[in-house]
């Protein structure tokens, strides 16, 4: 895990996902967000969070999600169907 104020990364060598949330806290407040699903077996997702609770959204094995105007400062993430190899960064700006 790779965290400062001006951005954040992490990745499956790091800290693996589960199949129940975890939390990954940014020390900023975020507002560009990408979350990178490099799972090429085509079944593995990445599961987002903003609460823990609600599904905000999904990324499928070999894609990718962008947002910005987020405003958030952190996000929660689990596997569906397996644990794939993934990539989250986050920026303030």
């Amino acid at each position: 895990m790779n965290t400062s104020r001006t951005a954040y990364y992490v990745d499956q060598t790091q800290v693996p996902l589960l199949s129940s949330y975890v939390y990954f806290q940014f020390n900023f407040a975020a507002r560009y967000l990408i979350v990178i699903n490099d799972d090429r077996s085509g079944t593995n997702q990445v599961i987002m969070s903003f609460d823990g609770t609600t599904k905000h959204g999904q990324v499928n094995a070999t894609e990718s999600l962008a947002m910005d105007e987020i405003d958030a400062a952190g996000i929660y993430l689990k596997y569906a169907n397996g644990a794939p190899d993934f990539r989250m960064m986050a920026r303030p700006e």
